[in-house]
């Protein structure tokens, strides 16, 4: 798991980076960022329950909001037609943003499914 967490909190951090030349820098720094963090704590063993959980409902709030069916279907052709790392219109942004969330939310969901194995959050 430490090498998993490793390779998210980097990957998450870079996501962050990316995002400051985005339209809406304000919104997608911080919501990788704390998937970075989430990821750094699990990395050095600190779960913290709240975290993680805000992590996963947070992310999977996130997907469902803005999910629509143009999002899922249209993205995969629109990003074949263009070929390129750009943005070319708003269901290619919509979907990159979509899948970034669902990648949050699995890797969230990881650490939670991780945690509670270890009995670091317990239910009940």
């Amino acid at each position: 798991m430490k090498i998993f967490a490793a390779i998210f909190a980097v990957v998450f951090a870079l996501f962050a980076a990316v995002q400051l030349n985005d339209p809406d820098p304000e919104i997608w720094t911080p919501i990788y960022l704390y998937g970075s963090v989430l990821s750094g704590l699990v990395f050095f063993r600190r779960y913290i329950p709240i975290m993680i959980l805000g992590g996963v409902i947070g992310y999977f709030c996130g997907a469902v909001y803005i999910f629509t069916p143009d999002v899922f279907g249209t993205w995969i052709d629109e990003e074949m037609l263009n070929r390129s790392t750009g943005m070319k219109n708003a269901t290619m942004e919509e979907g990159r943003e979509f899948w970034g969330l669902v990648i949050c939310f699995l890797v969230s969901t990881r650490y939670l499914f991780h945690a509670i194995s270890r009995k670091k959050i317990g239910f009940g």
